[in-house]
């Protein structure tokens, strides 16, 4: 869980550029926008450089940040949902009478994976759109988590919380399934123990 956090802090300011970069997007026409969300603006960001020198002009070096805690907290609790989902599965599927989960090999930890997929989406998804939203904020609109977390559910129910879970799964899933499998393997390979 504290890797996935510090990797979080740590890729915070970059995230957040990222994600102010992708919410100017659309067509140019005479230095305005003519599609997207912000139609009939002007671009504020030009470049990676040039968002993170606005976000510091706007807000200051703190500004970098803004989404770190709810950023921290998707990355702990999706980490520990994945990590002990996976362990927790192989184990269990061990223990019921299917010829395929029976002992260690690609099919027991593709789906052992799979389902810490769905554990780390399900898990992350009120922290992630939380996040999401306070990266988007650049109008203060949230005073901070807390507000954006009741705002969500006072003014679309506690269902807001989970937009954009499949898209998450359909990420996700197929991700852990490669990579864990491929750990997996490379262990095996080089006389190491399975996970």
């Amino acid at each position: 869980m504290s890797t996935g956090a510090l990797g979080a802090a740590l890729a915070t300011p970059p995230d957040l550029v990222k994600i102010r970069m992708q919410g100017e997007a659309g067509r140019l026409q005479d230095g305005k926008f003519i599609t997207g969300l912000r139609k009939g603006h002007v671009p504020e960001i030009r470049n990676t450089y040039d968002g993170f020198i606005q976000i510091v002009r706007k807000d200051g070096v703190s500004g970098l940040y803004r989404g770190l805690y709810a950023g921290v907290i998707r990355a702990a609790i999706g980490t520990g949902a994945q990590l002990a989902t996976y362990d927790h599965a192989k184990c269990a599927l061990k223990g019921y009478n299917i010829p395929l989960f029976q002992e260690e090999g690609p099919p027991l930890h593709l789906f052992a994976s799979f389902l810490s997929g769905l554990a780390f989406s399900t898990a992350s998804a009120p922290a992630d759109l939380i996040k999401s939203r306070m990266m988007n904020d650049t109008n203060g609109y949230y005073r901070n988590n807390l507000d954006c977390l009741l705002r969500t559910v006072r003014g679309e129910g506690p269902a807001a919380l989970f937009k954009g879970w499949t898209p998450s799964v359909l990420r996700l899933c197929p991700m852990f399934m490669v990579a864990t499998t491929l750990m997996e393997q490379a262990r095996s390979i080089l006389g190491l123990s399975w996970f």
